[in-house]
């Protein structure tokens, strides 16, 4: 992956207007609102002309499976019926993607509208930190990719106007850190605002791990916590919920059904077990295999196996996908003890560490190539342009002998600052 040069920075002056802005902007009665249309016309051309002869293919196919209903026929149609709905969406998203951004008194709406399809996040003026660039890799082998604008929040960012030039993006930029620091002095007294500083490589220490030769391979952030002067409050988008529970601080994360991940997943198990599915018929009725005998038949059998397994698994994420509304995940602190449950339907494993004496709670973080490796791959039709992010903070907890007792992962960094300080305020006994 190649090196990309750091555009996040605020620019210290306003930079110009560029002489063509693709944005429209229409000023409000106490903001703006920002559209902005990423019409990728040369891509959408050639997929809708390819499209016309996969669909040919694809009516074709059908009326041959309505002609003649059998297994091996529908197995063989999955893969093509599959990548026709992905190319249907890829070009909806490539000619009608809109986002609408709105940035006024009551907080940060970001629309995005694919044709008929709709998916709106609000942001609330005292939990919005600052707007800055992003960078997301389209070609790996190539290293190119676009940039875009990012709301940087103390939950999960929001990513926005993908593929704008860097004139304009470095002046809505600015303008918009303008807009909202006069917003925030505004309408924001200073005790009720929720924006803290973010574990950040220029303010926060640094641990090292280097290679053996001696290049670095990971930097990693962290922060020792204290109490808060004030009581800190959970994020509006935090996935984690209090418990009520007797002598214990439990914080539960329950699932959510994800109607792009499911497609997503459906999709490669339509693709993939299809083509599989038609090998596995073969080899079952022995059809096609007469002429090569036992050793065909046992060769095909061996051959199949590891793309069974692949088969296999993509069938256990569908599997798991469709069951995640059903999952807890909680952590319980309690005296002796800190549990940790992860369960389906109440069925489940937990975790136990046994704690007498904590010394404190570091808020860490992974640098940004750390980040980006977790990803996971985003789906073409990104109606949901943050359900793929990887939140990267984690909570330690460390004992008096300087070892890490247990780590809450996967957290934003306000999830992470308000678990923290409730644990701190209410089993203050656990910390010397």
């Amino acid at each position: 992956m190649s090196e990309t040069p750091d555009q996040s920075a605020v620019p210290p002056t306003e930079p110009p207007q560029p002489a063509r802005v693709r944005t429209q902007i229409e000023p409000t009665a106490e903001g703006l609102s920002l559209v902005f249309r990423k019409r990728q016309l040369l891509l959408g051309c050639f997929m809708s002309g390819f499209f016309l002869f996969w669909s040919a293919g694809c009516i074709t196919l059908t009326i041959a499976v309505i002609a003649s209903p059998e297994l091996t026929m529908v197995l063989f149609a999955l893969p093509f019926w599959a990548a026709w709905m992905f190319l249907l969406v890829a070009i909806c998203s490539a000619l009608f993607l809109r986002d609408r951004l709105t940035l006024d008194s009551a907080g940060i709406r970001l629309r995005r509208r694919v044709l008929f399809f709709s998916k709106q996040q609000f942001v609330p003026l005292a939990e919005a930190q600052s707007f800055s660039s992003y960078y997301e890799e389209t070609d790996s082998e190539s290293g190119t990719g676009e940039w875009g604008l990012e709301l940087k929040t103390l939950g999960l960012p929001l990513q926005f106007f993908g593929g704008l030039e860097e004139g304009e993006r470095a002046w809505l930029q600015f303008k918009l850190n303008e807009l909202l620091r006069e917003l925030q002095g505004k309408y924001l007294h200073t005790s009720t605002r929720k924006t803290r500083r973010p574990a950040d490589p220029a303010q926060a220490p640094v641990e090292m791990e280097m290679g053996a030769d001696g290049e670095r391979e990971a930097q990693r952030l962290t922060e020792t916590l204290q109490v808060a002067s004030a009581p800190v409050e959970a994020p509006s988008d935090s996935r984690w919920g209090r418990l009520q529970t007797y002598e214990a601080i439990t914080f539960e994360n329950r699932g959510h059904l994800s109607g792009t991940g499911i497609a997503g997943v459906l999709f490669l198990n339509a693709f993939w077990n299809g083509i599989v599915g038609v090998f596995l018929s073969v080899l079952i009725s022995g059809e096609g295999l007469d002429g090569d005998g036992e050793l065909g038949w046992w060769f095909l059998f061996l051959f199949l196996i590891p793309f069974e397994l692949i088969g296999l698994v993509l069938l256990v994420g569908l599997v798991f996908a469709i069951l995640e509304p059903f999952r807890r995940t909680t952590w319980q602190f309690q005296r002796g003890m800190i549990i940790r449950r992860m369960s389906w339907f109440g069925l489940g494993k937990s975790w136990r560490s046994p704690v007498e004496q904590l010394d404190s709670i570091q808020l860490r973080c992974g640098d940004r190539s750390e980040i980006q490796s977790k990803k996971l791959a985003k789906p073409y039709f990104k109606l949901d342009q943050n359900q793929s992010h990887e939140a990267p903070y984690r909570l330690a907890f460390v004992n008096t002998a300087g070892e890490d007792v247990c780590e809450i992962e996967n957290l934003t960094e306000g999830e992470a600052r308000w678990m923290a300080d409730v644990v701190y305020r209410e089993l203050e006994r656990l910390f010397r």
